[in-house]
């Protein structure tokens, strides 16, 4: 085995157990047990909680059958994006905002380095 590959290995597992964590809280969340996955996808209970374990990763295809299936996030479960009901109805008010007010938003998020304000123009938008 290549240096490259044994370097990977670490790696790779470090990324099989951080989807797995999030696989099984986001069950949890949507009130998902292990084996009512494992039936959705027509593979065993055992085979679930191998993923959630981070041992093996399902494949994309029952990824995406899991997730429509129990309306659970992919983004969340592959990279921790977590789109919740909030952040998507907040992005179709800003899609909705005229052109002029969307442009002002643009600059100040555009702007990721200066946080304040950010946290200014996010709690001015709440009030």
């Amino acid at each position: 085995m290549s240096n490259a590959a044994k370097q990977a290995l670490p790696l790779e597992r470090a990324l099989r157990e951080q989807i797995g964590r999030r696989l099984l809280q986001s069950l949890k969340r949507h009130g998902v047990t292990q084996a009512e996955a494992a039936v959705t996808l027509n593979v065993t209970r055992a085979a679930v909680g191998n993923w959630v374990k981070g041992r093996n990763l399902p494949e994309v295809a029952q990824l995406y059958r899991l997730a429509d299936k129990h309306k659970l996030s992919i983004d969340y479960i592959l990279f921790g994006a977590l789109y919740t009901p909030e952040v998507v109805d907040l992005a179709r008010r800003i899609v909705d905002l005229p052109s002029p007010q969307r442009a002002g938003l643009a600059a100040i998020f555009g702007e990721a380095a200066d946080d304040a304000r950010v946290d200014q123009a996010f709690n001015n938008k709440r009030r």
